[in-house]
């Protein structure tokens, strides 16, 4: 039910949301979103599983985390409601800016974080946003009149993808950062180092 002209913001919330990710000091971003597997194809090797494609191409490592968006887009409204003071309280109002119906596109969505390396899932962050798009009415001129402009639209789009990419981040940011204990050349070796932003006298290993 949404309006055709919308049907792209999908595809730019996901793009905004790495272009926001890659701007950020504190993080290494790397865009996998060129890579695709044909699985239906007749001579696909399927005994390629997810973690093999990824590990044995993308070379993820310790510390690596794997995010996947799923956006809905859908066209809603939101409707004034009455609100009643009771006990001397102010009710709290979860929308305030809407006085009249208004027609809005409602964004879900959910990102799935993953452990890079043994692909167990973190965390799912699920959010949901209205966008306004003009007050809803019988009469066509006044929905018309009333249109937010495309700057408005990509203004939110672009306030959506900066928060979901906040989230993100404040989300990995609370992972602990830990690596099994190798074996190589008669060392013992952690793998992980500067890479994972790791400085001198920084790493403790038990």
């Amino acid at each position: 039910n949404m309006p055709a002209e919308y049907d792209n913001i999908g595809l730019k919330i996901i793009n905004m949301i790495g272009t926001n990710l890659k701007n950020l000091e504190n993080v290494s971003y790397y865009n996998n979103k060129k890579d695709y597997y044909n699985f239906n194809k007749s001579n696909f090797d399927l005994a390629y599983d997810y973690k093999t494609l990824v590990n044995g191409d993308q070379g993820v490592r310790y510390g690596d985390y794997i995010y996947i968006p799923n956006i809905k887009l859908s066209k809603s409204k939101v409707y004034p409601i009455t609100y009643l003071i009771r006990d001397k309280k102010i009710p709290k109002i979860e929308n305030p800016s809407y006085f009249l119906d208004s027609d809005v596109l409602r964004v879900e969505i959910s990102i799935e974080i993953f452990n890079g390396l043994s692909n167990n899932l973190v965390e799912t962050i699920e959010d949901k946003y209205l966008i306004p798009l003009n007050i809803d009415s019988n009469f066509e001129y006044i929905e018309m009149f009333t249109k937010n402009d495309d700057d408005y639209i990509n203004a939110e789009v672009s306030n959506i993808a900066r928060d979901v990419a906040r989230m993100i981040v404040e989300e990995l940011i609370c992972q602990p950062l830990t690596a099994n204990i190798n074996y190589v050349n008669n060392k013992l070796i952690v793998p992980i180092g500067t890479r994972n932003g790791v400085r001198e006298n920084q790493l403790a290993v038990l």
